[in-house]
């Protein structure tokens, strides 16, 4: 049987094929380093109160690293079966499988900035159906970003074992509580809410958990079902649109 994860938690995450574009040279990083932000950058983001439609943004939240080769190791936390956001093509298969890891070296540098997601256009190569969460795995991929988060189109895959294997303790995958409030901000006088730039590059990718959450709205008139929840009794929300691991497109 399948491992699974534990209902009410969620990745962070949206999905979208990612450009292959790539240096020679293979650099080995961690995933906090794919994500960092500059203090800098997210000052200038908080100064000009940015939302996400605005180009400043891919200026401001991305680094060096993009359209980089890299290597990363990292622990498998969801099951690529439940991608979930890959419309199938002529022949009834997923164009490509997206799953999400988190870095083994959070073990000891903590689970800050170490989620990514994974998105896999070469998935029958690279053998990721057969990959369950808690496998550790080696990437070389092409860094490259999607609105405003980072992901990583690999060049190939390596199952290493299980995190057993490697003495890292079953903590590796427990998800990060947070509260909507960690991910998002009221601002103006008009109470917007907007994206919590100083948490973006710790939380992107991110396996968390939101407590005692209440749903605000929702719409399942279409295909494509949206809702809002908030932990903070609606001061700030998190939108969800579509993004389930296990609901839509590919799941058989």
């Amino acid at each position: 049987m399948r491992r699974r994860f534990t209902a009410f938690a969620a990745m962070l995450m949206i999905g979208a094929m990612v450009a292959p574009w790539a240096s020679a040279q293979i650099q080995d990083v961690t995933i906090r380093e794919i994500n960092f932000i500059s203090p800098d950058s997210i000052q200038a983001l908080n100064d000009a109160g940015v939302t996400l439609d605005d180009p400043r943004i891919e200026n401001a939240i991305f680094n060096d690293l993009l359209r980089d080769t890299v290597r990363v190791r990292a622990v498998v936390m969801s099951d690529p079966t439940l991608s979930g956001l890959s419309t199938p093509n002529s022949e009834g298969l997923p164009s490509r499988v997206h799953f999400f890891v988190r870095d083994t070296a959070s073990v000891t540098q903590g689970n800050a900035g170490m989620g990514l997601q994974i998105v896999d256009g070469s998935w029958q190569e690279n053998g990721v159906l057969s990959l369950l969460v808690g496998d550790v795995i080696e990437i070389v991929g092409v860094v490259a970003p999607f609105d405003e988060v980072m992901q990583v189109a690999p060049v190939s895959i390596t199952a290493l074992g299980v995190y057993t294997d490697f003495g890292l303790p079953a903590s590796i995958l427990d998800p990060v509580v947070i509260t909507t409030g960690d991910t998002h901000k009221v601002v103006g006088q008009d109470n917007r809410i907007q994206t919590n730039w100083d948490n973006l590059a710790d939380l992107r990718g991110q396996y968390v958990r939101i407590e005692n959450a209440i749903v605000q709205r929702r719409d399942i008139s279409s295909d494509r079902p949206n809702w809002t929840f908030s932990s903070d009794a609606g001061v700030t929300q998190v939108y969800i649109r579509d993004l389930s691991l296990a609901y839509r497109n590919d799941r058989d």
